[in-house]
């Protein structure tokens, strides 16, 4: 009995895992996101890459589709 209660003393609970897991998510994207890349950055990429895929009336994109329902 006393064996069975010393294992409880030493496992750990899903609670405190999971808590333990999101502090270090949160400590890990505040710390290395400024590092890796600045908002400013980030802004102008996003709006480079949304640039790059607008595919404009008139023009032609490869997942174009029409299907018909039959109605």
């Amino acid at each position: 009995m006393d064996d069975q209660h010393n294992d409880e003393q030493h496992t750990v609970s899903r609670r405190g895992f999971l808590g333990a897991g999101t502090l270090a998510g949160v400590a890990g994207i505040t710390g290395f996101g400024s590092a890796i890349m600045s908002r400013e950055a980030f802004a102008k990429a996003a709006k480079d890459a949304m640039a790059n895929a607008t595919v404009h009336p008139g023009e032609l994109d490869e997942y174009y589709g029409f299907w018909s329902g039959g109605h």
